[in-house]
């Protein structure tokens, strides 16, 4: 966890280290996406035999009022989820 400062406000920030077979990335982002995102993908190990669908995706996204789940499923951190092979659609 960190802070950005963006003008005069300063903003929560947490860094996400991705590391699978494929791939390493790191994703910055706000600090509440942040955490949703963890909870989220701790649901997507491998040890979970439950799929999640991209309905069920959505639903948690929308049930913690994350915002406009379309512009977010467009977003650089999406995108670059998908490209850790994390989501598939």
């Amino acid at each position: 966890r960190y802070s950005k400062k963006k003008g005069n406000k300063e903003i929560a920030m947490i860094e996400l280290m991705l590391i699978t077979n494929k791939t390493q990335l790191s994703i910055q982002v706000k600090e509440a996406l942040g955490l949703w995102l963890r909870k989220i993908l701790m649901q997507l190990s491998p040890n979970n035999n439950e799929m999640m669908r991209l309905a069920d995706f959505r639903a948690a996204y929308e049930q913690e009022q994350r915002g406009n789940f379309s512009v977010f499923i467009n977003s650089y951190t999406f995108s670059q989820l998908r490209k850790a092979g994390l989501l598939v659609l």
